[in-house]
């Protein structure tokens, strides 16, 4: 691969005195990237010091460049953000959040005006090299990141870089449409030849960022991903007349290695169980697969994806049973801990079959023995009952409580009364009963909690019966269309923050609905999705929302005119933006579900004004790509 950057006719002409243009590429592309990739935030300061630097030395000659119109045509993203001003300064205590976002507010504007001075010596050449190259870097480092994180073989303290992900920041959603935007312009650069090496290194190229995208776990960049690889058969099937185009040679040979990967896959498929018998490796597997599992069936959980992977699901001795390997013929499978103490689980062979072996020392509870299976539905006025037998090792009496970690009535049904009929060799038979008043379709905590400490209990033959259903465990697994929804992992998560939303608006007074009540809100959403943790700053993950809660019907109102207005100028001149609207469109998408203000991800607030500025004759647009 021959990276031409440093050869470019531009490099030397930098070299030999045009120093503004080049250091304002560095620095947006700087911008842009440290958003994915924490370590370039340090180049950006130093990169954005000389930038501003070099502006302020020549402000004179600079200005006298600019005119008053270029100014006029950014009305509409300074209007939007002195809604973020007046936001943060009507709120009742500094948050960290808006004023990160007013910081990128003003870091646009400035590459903005610079740009408006600058523009015919910008090289769209060397912005495109030094965006897919570097982030080619940063995508061979993400999938070292990945084996390093596979592998516990971490050797930095950040949460998300100790996971097994390929992103390099939090939001691994953000990482991945960084690399579904780098994708849309490199392909862009084939087909411009403004991009071009071997096919063999452009493929290398092309799977380092799907590679990426596939082992980041975000669910969208997924999809964004297929539809992407939909686009690419649309176009080698109606557009056969480009066969010798350069692009139509890369996206053949990638489709035709996509399909063959598809064809091997399918084919171990069948035989997944006896190539892979390593428990270690089949785990690793079923996690990388579960992010995307839950796209087709948003309720399945880890442990049951396995068990669709590895063997074929199996129901107890009693098919009424809703709990899966409650007799522990598979081990530990589907039985789990949810305690902050010290707890062990151990299977042992019993003449009632296996058993689990529940040590508990000091500690302060909760769930030593969890139910982890696949989801129950239970029914308003059904009865449930547990059956189980237990012996106790160590302790007196029967230590634990059985029940669920449900809410009724106001208070937690997690202590059932407990019906125990002594059997022999210190053996036990125990039934606990309850009748719902409300329908649940949950994976709450379910079986043992506050176990005593320094005891040690065994339990055997464990099952859940409903007494009054009289169907099988199969039906258990098919909720109705309005539980789906609201346990739905995809879109309960930020559906439950939209309806908070909501109501936090439709509690405010007539003045704060008009102009708002800033970002008030912030402390709120904290209280109720962060644990009662109401220091924090947390928000509805859609920047319209926020806009109508911090700036009221006026602010929220405008912003919506103002997204009109940049897809309908978009759209007026996609001759001459075309790839920028695509780009615009994905992390149009991703912003809906994930960022709290129009100016939270640089890369939108870029993507927003250029319509806005390229709104111009069509000579002046030509210089766009």
């Amino acid at each position: 691969m021959k990276l031409t950057i440093i050869n470019s006719p531009y490099f030397k002409k930098t070299i030999a005195g045009e120093f503004l243009p080049f250091i304002w590429s560095i620095t947006l592309i700087l911008y842009i990237l440290r958003s994915v990739f924490l370590p370039f935030k340090f180049l950006f300061f130093f990169s954005l010091f000389l930038l501003g630097l070099n502006v302020i030395i020549n402000f004179k000659q600079n200005y006298s460049k600019l005119n008053l119109k270029d100014f006029y045509k950014l009305k509409e993203i300074i209007i939007l953000g002195a809604f973020l001003v007046i936001g943060i300064l009507i709120s009742n205590k500094f948050y960290l959040q808006p004023i990160k976002d007013l910081s990128n507010f003003l870091i646009v504007l400035l590459l903005v005006y610079i740009y408006q001075i600058i523009k015919p010596k910008i090289s769209i050449k060397l912005l495109l090299q030094l965006w897919v190259y570097l982030t080619l870097i940063i995508g061979i480092l993400g999938l070292i990141k990945w084996q390093l994180g596979i592998r516990e073989l971490n050797f930095v303290s950040n949460n998300y870089i100790l996971t097994p992900t390929t992103s390099f920041v939090s939001d691994s959603n953000f990482y991945g449409n960084h690399i579904i935007l780098t994708i849309i312009l490199f392909l862009y650069g084939l087909q411009s030849r403004k991009l071009k090496n071997k096919v063999f290194f452009d493929q290398i190229i092309l799977w380092v960022f799907i590679l990426n995208i596939s082992l980041t776990g975000s669910r969208r960049s997924i999809m964004l991903l297929v539809v992407l690889i939909l686009i690419t058969v649309f176009y080698l099937i109606f557009f056969k007349r480009k066969t010798s185009s350069y692009l139509y040679q890369n996206l053949k040979v990638l489709l035709l290695t996509i399909l063959g990967l598809i064809i091997l896959f399918i084919f171990l498929l069948t035989f997944r169980t006896s190539i892979i018998k390593n428990n270690r490796t089949r785990s690793i597997i079923t996690s990388q697969l579960y992010s995307y599992s839950t796209i087709i069936y948003p309720n399945i959980d880890n442990e049951t994806l396995y068990c669709k992977l590895w063997f074929p699901m199996y129901k107890m001795k009693n098919d009424s049973n809703l709990l899966y390997n409650g007799n522990f013929e598979r081990g530990k499978i589907f039985w789990g801990i949810s305690a902050p103490d010290s707890i062990s689980h151990t299977i042992i062979t019993t003449k009632y079959g296996n058993a689990i072996r529940v040590s508990r020392f000091d500690g302060k509870g909760w769930w030593p023995l969890l139910y982890k299976g696949p989801v129950i539905q239970y029914k308003k006025n059904y009865t449930y009952q547990f059956s189980f037998k237990f012996r106790v090792i160590k302790g007196k009496g029967a230590p634990f409580k059985i029940g669920w970690w449900l809410k009724e009535d106001g208070k937690y049904i997690y202590n059932l009364k407990k019906d125990i009929k002594p059997l022999d060799d210190d053996w036990n038979e125990c039934i606990c009963t309850y009748t719902f008043k409300e329908n649940h379709f949950t994976r709450a905590g379910t079986f043992m909690n506050s176990q005593h400490p320094f005891t040690v209990i065994d339990f055997a033959d464990i099952s859940l019966i409903c007494l009054d259903c009289n169907v099988d465990n199969s039906n258990q697994l098919k909720p109705d269309i309005f539980a789906e929804i609201e346990n739905n992992k995809f879109i309960s998560p930020r559906t439950n923050r939209w309806r908070f939303a909501y109501e936090i608006f439709n509690n405010y007074n007539f003045l704060q609905k008009m102009v708002g009540n800033g970002f008030n809100y912030g402390s709120l959403y904290s209280s109720e999705f962060i644990k009662n943790n109401s220091s924090k700053f947390d928000y509805p993950h859609n920047p319209i929302l926020s806009a109508f809660l911090y700036s009221g019907l006026t602010g929220g109102f405008y912003y919506i005119y103002f997204l009109v207005m940049s897809f309908y100028y978009y759209i007026k001149n996609r001759k001459f933006l075309q790839v920028f609207l695509y780009m615009y469109i994905v992390t149009f998408f991703f912003m809906m579900f994930s960022a709290n203000s129009h100016f939270s991800v640089p890369i939108f607030t870029l993507l927003s004004i250029l319509p806005f500025i390229e709104n111009i004759p069509t000579k002046k647009a030509q210089n766009a790509l």
